[in-house]
């Protein structure tokens, strides 16, 4: 499952990794400062040609964040994590919230089944098809 945190990881990030963690410091901070005087609604024309609007051009580089790095902590067999704000983010795009809502999953959950790292059980399948609930599903 995915642990939500509650906590800034940043300090311990620094300590253990320092170049890794100054080269990714400085990239959001680049990154922040190229996007932070655009307009949301300006058109970004991603690598396949095709337009998309900054603001939900950000929210799919979020999400490739959460979800890859979930990934990536599965691969190396430690314990996953995200950022509160960068949960919400992926939730809110996935449209999970009436699934989690009605089946009592915490975000955690949610985010894990929602993407595809964790599986439904048989009977959380069969309600889901019930009730004719589902999410936004990438790929």
């Amino acid at each position: 499952m995915v642990e939500v945190l509650q906590e800034n990881p940043a300090d311990r990030r620094r300590r253990r990794h320092p170049p890794l963690a100054a080269a990714f410091d400085d990239t959001w901070r680049q990154t922040d400062t190229a996007i932070s005087g655009q307009p949301s609604d300006r058109l970004v024309t991603t690598r396949w040609g095709d337009g998309i609007q900054l603001r939900e051009f950000m929210i799919t580089r979020v999400v490739e964040l959460v979800l890859h790095g979930l990934d990536i902590a599965i691969a190396l067999g430690v314990p996953a994590w995200t950022a509160p704000e960068a949960a919400a983010v992926v939730c809110d795009f996935l449209q999970i919230e009436p699934a989690a809502t009605h089946l009592g999953w915490d975000r955690r959950t949610a985010l894990a089944k929602a993407g595809g790292r964790a599986a439904l059980s048989t009977e959380e399948s069969a309600e889901l098809a019930r009730l004719n609930l589902t999410w936004r599903r990438l790929g």
